[in-house]
């Protein structure tokens, strides 16, 4: 099929995942809010050839957000939380991923404890993954994890 440019809702979750084929930009919107303490969150599913691949993430600032990259493995476990920017800027992520069929990536906003959450739906963000194959030495870049953020019941 085709590969989609923009997001479809709903894609809260892992059932509603959005696919999202490496190498091709896809653009979302951090929309309405899900309740009171979490923002919209957009989930997309990359799908892997069962070996140890590199995947280098970007993703685009939106104005007034501050963004976060989750990277779950297809079963649900986190493998990576990434906040490197702040308010308006962008993020870039790279993980090695070792002999899994498919990654989740979720983007959403940095969830503060006491803070409202925040909703833009008329400025986009662009998400790009890529995939090359992991040199055997390679390690785990670990990235940036923002210890402010929280995850509310």
């Amino acid at each position: 099929p085709p590969a989609a440019h923009q997001e479809t809702e709903p894609n809260d979750s892992a059932s509603e995942a959005n696919p999202l084929q490496p190498g091709h930009r896809i653009t979302g919107f951090i929309g309405r809010r899900s309740d009171r303490r979490r923002s919209d969150q957009d989930v997309y599913l990359v799908q892997l050839s069962n070996t140890d691949v590199v995947a280098d993430i970007e993703l685009s600032g939106v104005p007034g957000l501050d963004l976060v990259i989750e990277v779950h493995t297809y079963e649900g476990n986190r493998l990576e939380k990434h906040n490197g920017g702040s308010v308006g800027e962008p993020e870039k992520l790279s993980l090695v991923i070792s002999k899994t069929r498919a990654i989740q990536v979720k983007v959403r906003e940095l969830w503060v404890e006491g803070a409202q959450p925040s909703e833009n739906s008329t400025d986009p963000y662009t998400l790009l993954v890529n995939l090359t194959e992991a040199p055997p030495h390679l390690v785990l870049d670990t990235g940036v994890v923002n210890q402010g953020d929280v995850d509310p019941p």
